[in-house]
């Protein structure tokens, strides 16, 4: 049996896939390949890289360094922090979206899009004239006696988790929202019509059947905030920098095109572990609810 009878292509369909799988290679594999080989290159100075070369002294020097250790770890544990907050926040707009009347609904759904209309440093720079020290909301709670000092919510951990879950919720509460339209009304009325009460049904039919959209809008959130880099430089700190920061500043500042390239490859080698450990956690709950 061949390759596409296995997947199950027909040969009508396998053409209408080119484009993208074209597409895929040419903007995504192929970068990946050249920034891997970059990552293997030896680095000298007054240049970027030595083609031709071989070497692992990219990923030596930051392995070997606590500092590029700790960039990890902080990124990781935002991007996680960023996931269950956005979350948090769009599940339930996604329902009340769901169960709105179909006016209500269409209000809702324009709200949510319209932030993905606005370039995404105007959103940014919007919550520093906010959120600053010296920015609106300060100000007004400063003179109104609320406050003797300035809330510290920008240029820390707090800044870059507030501009994450804004860049990223839209998107999340458009999957969850989806996934929660396909569900069958007729399940938890029959729960209901059995005895269960409405937080009952929630917990036992909605929240289950919406685990896939869960994960889908958990993967795009995190994902994105994995490698993001405007969000970070902008409203977070010099002390806690983000992998995409250190690679920026090895390829433009230090011209070091190994070492960032060597850093960028182990980023994208992290995301693709995580989310491999998520499947695998997914595939585990859903024998056990079967079982």
């Amino acid at each position: 049996m061949s390759l596409r009878e296995r997947l199950g292509l027909r040969s009508d369909r396998v053409w209408l896939a080119l484009p993208a799988v074209a597409l895929t290679v040419i903007f995504f594999v192929v970068p990946i390949i050249l920034m891997g080989r970059i990552s293997l290159t030896e680095h000298v100075s007054g240049g970027a890289y030595v083609k031709g070369t071989w070497s692992w002294e990219g990923y030596r020097s930051f392995l070997t360094n606590s500092l590029y250790l700790k960039t990890f770890f902080y990124t990781l544990w935002v991007s996680l922090l960023a996931s269950a907050v956005c979350l948090a926040l769009s599940y339930p707009l996604a329902y009340w979206m769901n169960r709105a009347r179909p006016r209500l609904r269409v209000v809702l759904i324009f709200a949510v899009i319209v932030p993905l209309w606005t370039n995404l440093l105007v959103l940014l720079y919007g919550w520093l004239i906010m959120l600053s020290p010296r920015g609106v909301i300060n100000l007004w709670l400063m003179d109104s006696g609320l406050r003797d000092t300035p809330m510290r919510v920008v240029y820390n951990t707090s800044g870059v988790v507030i501009g994450l879950v804004q860049i990223t919720m839209p998107y999340a509460v458009l999957i969850l929202a989806a996934v929660l339209a396909g569900q069958d009304p007729a399940l938890v009325e029959a729960s209901r019509n059995l005895g269960a009460t409405r937080s009952k049904s929630f917990l036992r039919v909605t929240l289950p059947l919406s685990m896939p959209g869960i994960a889908s809008a958990a993967t795009v959130v995190f994902v994105w905030a994995m490698g993001e880099y405007a969000t970070p430089q902008l409203l977070g700190s010099t002390r806690n920098r983000f992998v995409s920061q250190e690679v920026s500043e090895q390829m433009l500042s230090a011209f070091n095109w190994s070492r960032g390239a060597a850093l960028a490859i182990t980023l994208f080698c992290l995301i693709i572990v995580v989310l491999m450990l998520v499947q695998a956690g997914l595939r585990v709950a859903a024998r056990r609810t079967q079982m």
